[in-house]
This record gives structure tokens, sequence and C-alpha cells, in this order.
């Protein structure tokens, strides 16, 4: 049995993949959440096999989710599930997603692409409007993060960053990690100083220009 997460904005969305992904022998969900911060934390209490992340997902941008997820949780395969105004298919495999899955596509799709991703294989949606070229690029496409100030945090502090950013209170960033207000406290110093800023404002400023957030 395939266990999975699923990572959405939306409870309705949740519900019905939870639905679909149940129907389908050898896989089950087994946790549903709605930031990448919570795919993270739940990640680590359950065995997962699979994770869809919501590319439209609130919070941290999803594209670094999944670069984050990847580097963590090597061995779970990750879907992005997308839609016309989301990252391209491109920059999720270069973050380290497995497959692409578009929202709007049949149900035979999931089915297929959880087969695929179970088995270790690279899945695109093949409603994708690709030309060969295309398709070639990115069953090719490796790469890594933008190497930047971000690269310095620890994965901790990614963590805390878009909850920071959210506007959460060391307290309430303390009980959702599981840590101390110590521990949180410290962990904003560290980043203010990796990432060169010297106030809330500019820390702000900075997520919004590098695209490691959203509202």
């Amino acid at each position: 049995m395939h266990h999975v997460l699923l990572a959405t904005n939306c409870a309705i969305t949740s519900a019905g993949l939870a639905t679909l992904i149940n129907q389908e022998p050898d896989f089950k969900v087994v946790a549903t959440v709605n930031s990448g911060i919570d795919a993270g934390l739940a990640l680590e209490r359950h065995q997962v096999e699979i994770a869809i992340i919501d590319l439209a997902i609130r919070g941290e941008n999803a594209l670094l989710t999944i670069n984050r997820l990847h580097k963590q949780f090597p061995t779970v395969g990750l879907i992005a599930l997308g839609s016309p105004d989301t990252p391209t298919p491109l920059d999720t495999l270069r973050e380290g997603a497995l497959g692409y899955l578009l929202a709007d596509s049949p149900v035979a799709e999931l089915s297929w692409l959880l087969r695929s991703v179970a088995g270790g294989q690279l899945g695109l949606d093949r409603n994708l409007q690709l030309g060969a070229h295309d398709r070639q690029q990115l069953l090719q496409s490796v790469g890594a993060f933008p190497n930047n100030r971000y690269d310095k945090l620890s994965a901790r502090e990614r963590e805390v960053l878009p909850l920071v950013i959210l506007g959460y209170t060391n307290k309430q960033i303390a009980k959702r990690l599981f840590i101390s207000v110590k521990t949180v406290e410290a962990h904003k110093g560290n980043i203010m100083q990796k990432l060169a800023v010297k106030s809330h404002c500019q820390l702000v400023e900075y997520a919004v220009a590098h695209h490691l957030v959203s509202f």
C-alpha cells in the first residue's frame, strides 16, 4: 500500500482528491495539510511514499516547498498539482518533483501518474501542450535552486521564515514547529543575518522580491 500526502489550499480539493486516490488499489491518503510547512511536519510523522503539492498553495512559495521536501525526504515522490497560472513543469522538475498533474485533467490521468511516480518513473500529465523538443527538455531537466542568500538558510530556518513573514508570533511558531520560543528567536536572528536584512519590513521585502512566499 502506497501512502499519500495531500497539500492543497482548498478543503474541497483535498476531499475530492482523497476520495479518488482512496478508490485506487494500493493507494491511501494518510494526511492532508494546507501549507508547505505543515507538509514537512506531516512527512516527519507519517510514512509517506507520494506527496501531491498544490502549486497555488499559500505561504511558502510552492517551488521552495518542493525543493525543501525533496532535500529532506529524497525517497518521497513529489507530484506538483498545477494550472495555467502556476509554475511550469520544468520549474517543478528542477526543484525535485517527479510528476506534474494538471488540476483539470481526467481522473484516469491521476491514476496513471500515481503509478508512474510510485514506480520511480517521471510522470508528466499527457494533457500538457508540449512539443517534442519541450518534452525532451523536461525529461532531461536537472537543475539546482539559484545560488543566493536563501541557500545559506538551514532546513529549520526555511520552515521558520514563511511563518515570520505571514505574521505568526514567536509563541505560535514555537507551538507549530514543536520547538521553544528561544529557539524561534535564535532562528529569526540567524535568518536576518544570513539574508542581510535589519528589520522585519526588510525581511518581508526580501521574501516578496525573491518569491519566497505567496499571499
